[in-house]
């Protein structure tokens, strides 16, 4: 069962603000609304992403059990919050060659071969690139040309093993469909790096074009 749950958060909260202020409090605040299942990220395939559209801020969690929005915080979040257990449903409905539309906020890296570590890939080629790379092993294609690449702020946070720094960017547009099983692993499974902050979260909307 892949449920979605959609909480418009309370910007004036403290508890929203010293989350939203660090990713690590945040990756913590989403694990806890599943302790009543097991709230081990890969066990239940949890995934988040932050949307802000104006002076509201809304926080998208997608996973394999239902979200405990009730031991949210008083206040922390807006009403009403959303919850729907239909999203298998609609995967279900893909079919090779239709045309839909996407989004996906990622971590677009690379590794290097000159430090210990991977580097973020901030041109707009290297990004296209990296995004077909995901998508071929993920039973789609990208249509370049309504593609839309966006900036995110900064993901920053502290481990305790030391600093959390991760770029993001927002890509959207749509996408054909290749192999719909293998989409759908992907979007229960993720894109990329920082899963656990905020990326990596494939949504699928409407279709654009269905074949014949």
């Amino acid at each position: 069962m892949l449920t979605l749950t959609n909480i418009q958060l309370n910007l004036a909260h403290p508890e929203v603000q010293r989350d939203l202020a660090d990713c690590h409090n945040m990756h913590r605040r989403t694990m806890r609304l599943f302790q009543h299942v097991n709230n081990t990220r890969d066990t239940n395939e949890i995934l988040y992403v932050i949307d802000r559209i104006g002076a509201q801020w809304q926080l998208e969690i997608q996973a394999l059990a239902y979200a405990d929005v009730t031991s949210l915080p008083a206040g922390y979040a807006l009403p009403p919050v959303r919850q729907r257990d239909d999203c298998d449903e609609q995967l279900a409905q893909l079919q090779p060659a239709g045309v839909y539309r996407f989004r996906l906020t990622a971590n677009v890296t690379k590794k290097s071969i000159h430090i210990a570590k991977r580097v973020s890939l901030t041109e707009r080629a290297e990004q296209i690139d990296w995004l077909d790379r995901k998508a071929e092993a993920a039973g789609f294609t990208i249509n370049p040309a309504d593609l839309s690449i966006t900036p995110e702020p900064m993901i920053m946070g502290t481990h305790p093993n030391g600093t959390l720094r991760y770029d993001a960017v927002r890509f959207a547009g749509t996408l054909t469909v290749v192999d719909a099983a293998l989409v759908r692993q992907t979007v229960i499974g993720g894109i990329g790096a920082a899963k656990s902050y905020g990326c990596g979260l494939l949504r699928i909307g409407a279709a654009v074009h269905l074949p014949m």
